[in-house]
């Protein structure tokens, strides 16, 4: 990229609704529209129900023009992309009861994002993205470098200095570029004022047409910004290092506000979800191995998942001798795992407390014991008792189906 005069930028630059910059003006939107509609999560990923997307769409400020007789979220990459900052910034929960997920935005947190002002908001939004903005969200499941929003501006950044701003004619952009930069960056650094871009008339079969794309002077120089303060914080992103390595703490938004204040000092105020409510009581959960083996048990709130486990090796009769973990999604959307002591990994089940877990009635996490015969079992919420203080240890309440051998002979395990 060509020599920036990196404060002379942004000094030239407001950060308000009105800005060239839509991101503040279609967040707004893509968060009313959801409190508006009661929109079930759709497929395994839990993403917008596909009857929304065209609807959506129409009320963003720059509409895509898709020609595909049934697009997916994916197809729209604006809406995918605010997608992410919704789920990754906490306003966008999933609330879940027996047969469905319904989508809501969380009602503390917006009044903690209402009160802030146009730039504290703007610059939120560019750390929920950079940081925070795993594909993982959107339903893909890229590794490395490739989950890294960061390493993917600078490639594409760095490749439209080299390779131009033509893209119609760019055979690795029409063939890669997509998968490489991910659609959904592109369309946010659009959004953001970082890019501009002249998309191109629907094809029959096709979503997302682009013809040129060209970076402004206020990309260049937040993407070069960006790249300095992620060398502060020890982050290669040619590397891929996961940002969330770091040590900050997941509910406050301020990881790049160091970074960005000397040039806005209007960045005052940082957005900072509420702490989680811990459960006090009794928790019941129905632990699964398949439809007809499952054991229904109760635990203490106080208790921890080193605890839940020790009592699903009991109900089922298992030798208590392999490592194991418990999966689940936290309220971010993000999976979390909590690993065996010994693993010493950053969440360890002698310390995670059955209070914290962040599931609500009916939703399930994810126990695996062994991992070389790998036992999967389904853990699921099924209520919360009031607490009883002649409640000592985490018992049986019901029984279903005979417990597996845990080591079948080579016989048992053929048939």
């Amino acid at each position: 990229m060509k020599s920036l005069n990196i404060k002379k930028i942004f000094l030239e630059q407001t950060i308000d609704e009105n800005q060239h910059a839509t991101i503040l003006r279609d967040f707004e939107t893509f968060l009313n529209f959801v409190a508006a509609n009661n929109l079930e999560a759709s497929g395994k990923n839990e993403l917008l129900p596909l009857k929304s997307l065209r609807e959506l769409n129409a009320l963003l400020t720059k509409p895509f023009e898709i020609a595909l007789q049934r697009p997916v979220q994916k197809s729209f990459a604006n809406i995918n992309g605010l997608f992410l900052l919704a789920r990754a910034s906490g306003l966008l929960i999933l609330q879940k009861d027996d047969k469905t997920a319904e989508f809501a935005i969380d009602r503390e947190a917006l009044k903690i994002w209402q009160s802030l002002n146009p730039t504290e908001r703007y610059f939120t939004l560019v750390e929920t993205w950079i940081v925070r903005g795993s594909v993982e969200l959107i339903g893909e499941h890229h590794q490395g470098m490739f989950n890294s929003p960061m390493y993917c501006l600078v490639r594409l950044f760095e490749d439209l200095t080299t390779k131009g701003s033509n893209v119609k004619e760019n055979k690795f952009f029409q063939d890669s570029g997509f998968l490489l930069y991910g659609s959904h960056n592109i369309a946010l650094a659009e959004m953001f004022g970082w890019l501009e871009i002249k998309h191109g008339a629907g094809e029959k079969g096709k979503s997302w047409i682009i013809e040129q794309i060209k970076y402004t002077d206020f990309g260049a120089a937040s993407v070069a910004l960006l790249q300095d303060n992620f060398k502060t914080l020890d982050f290669d992103w040619k590397n891929a290092a996961v940002i969330a390595d770091a040590e900050f703490d997941e509910n406050a938004f301020n990881l790049l506000q160091s970074t960005f204040q000397p040039y806005f000092p209007n960045w005052r105020n940082i957005y900072r979800l509420p702490m989680t409510e811990t459960k006090d009581g009794i928790f019941v959960f129905k632990v699964s191995l398949d439809k007809k083996i499952w054991r229904r048990m109760a635990i203490s709130a106080n208790d921890v998942l080193d605890d839940l486990h020790d009592a699903i090796q009991d109900a089922f009769e298992f030798d208590n001798d392999h490592l194991y973990e418990f999966s689940f999604r936290n309220r971010f959307g993000m999976t979390q795992r909590v690993v065996h002591p010994i693993c010493e990994e950053e969440f360890s089940t002698d310390e995670f407390k059955i209070e914290n877990l962040p599931l609500r009635i009916g939703e399930k996490m994810e126990y695996v014991f062994d991992f070389g015969d790998n036992w999967q079992f389904t853990v699921e919420l099924e209520e919360i008792q009031p607490q009883n203080p002649k409640f000592k240890k985490a018992k049986i309440l019901e029984k279903h189906g005979e417990s597996p051998e845990q080591y079948p002979s080579w016989e048992d395990y053929d048939e």
